[in-house]
């Protein structure tokens, strides 16, 4: 609520010289989601009426980020996601992502924007945000209804997984293919949200919201 109501005064303009940043995973063959399977009574073993999964299906993960101009750089990676490995995509990523879209040369505003896992909290990825001059947004926990980036990764996923790629290098192509066709439109209606997100948080009081 202290977030919402501290954001009210933003208009969407405002919003849109934000960075919204965070990490993925995608998944290929052998995995479906949720899949609901309508069966008559006592028919739960019956094969006709199972879906096949794959215990160990292809994964990838990934961080990006994205403006209500476009979509910022995507870095695909394999590894557990720890904060010495986000430092160094932040050095080679975040940078040249607001250089995309603000002229960072000559100190235009933009805001940095990511929720607060464990890697992002580190002292070691505040202390290269602080040396860097990036203004970061205080992003309130357990918080994923006011985080467009949030809708913007089940939009990915959806188009990601159409493709059921069989091997993990088919699906690193996939998933950087599909961040490329990124809907613009989408990413300006994403970012122009967040005064209504923010409105929406204070009429719940606080609460969870429908975004």
């Amino acid at each position: 609520l202290s977030f919402a109501e501290g954001y009210k005064s933003w208009t969407q303009e405002d919003w849109m010289n934000v960075l919204f940043a965070d990490e993925k995973i995608f998944w290929g063959e052998g995995f479906w989601g949720q899949v609901f399977v309508r069966r008559p009574k006592g028919e739960a073993l019956n094969p006709a009426y199972c879906v096949d999964q794959n215990p160990h299906p292809v994964k990838v993960s990934a961080w990006a980020c994205f403006s209500g101009y476009g979509p910022g750089y995507m870095y695909i990676f394999n590894e557990n996601m720890k904060a010495e490995r986000l430092k160094e995509i932040l050095g080679t990523h975040l940078i040249e992502s607001a250089e995309l879209f603000f002229d960072v040369e000559h100190a235009e505003e933009w805001w940095f924007l990511q929720d607060n896992a464990p890697q992002h909290k580190s002292f070691l990825v505040r202390a290269w945000l602080f040396n860097n001059g990036i203004q970061c947004i205080d992003f309130p926990p357990y918080s994923p209804d006011l985080n467009p980036i949030e809708n913007l990764w089940a939009d990915l996923a959806r188009r990601v997984e159409q493709f059921q790629c069989d091997s993990m290098e088919e699906l690193q192509d996939i998933v950087a293919e599909q961040w490329k066709e990124t809907d613009k439109e989408l990413l300006s209606k994403l970012a122009r949200s967040m005064p209504e997100r923010c409105q929406a948080v204070i009429d719940a009081h606080g609460d969870h919201t429908a975004f």
